[in-house]
């Protein structure tokens, strides 16, 4: 299937720098495929401060793991961009 059929600008792709065995599988799929593709870089969760969380996200009864905060934030900042 090419962008044209899925009526596609382009694929945002989350992707953490040091994967560059991913980023290397995607941008061939997208060569072969016809797609345009725009890499965001992924966000580590340690990175990531309570404050910055959503309200309710992450409190003393439900605490989030660091993987869920850093995929928030990954696709916070896919949607920003």
């Amino acid at each position: 299937m090419n962008a044209e059929i899925l009526q596609f600008q382009k694929l945002l792709v989350i992707n953490m720098p040091e994967r560059t065995d991913r980023r290397d599988a995607v941008t061939l799929a997208a060569g072969v495929s016809n797609m345009q593709v725009e890499f965001v870089m992924g966000v580590r969760g340690e990175s990531v401060p309570e404050e910055a969380l959503p309200p309710g996200g992450s409190t003393d009864s439900v605490k989030q793991s660091k993987g869920i905060k850093g995929s928030w934030r990954s696709h916070m900042n896919a949607l920003h961009q």
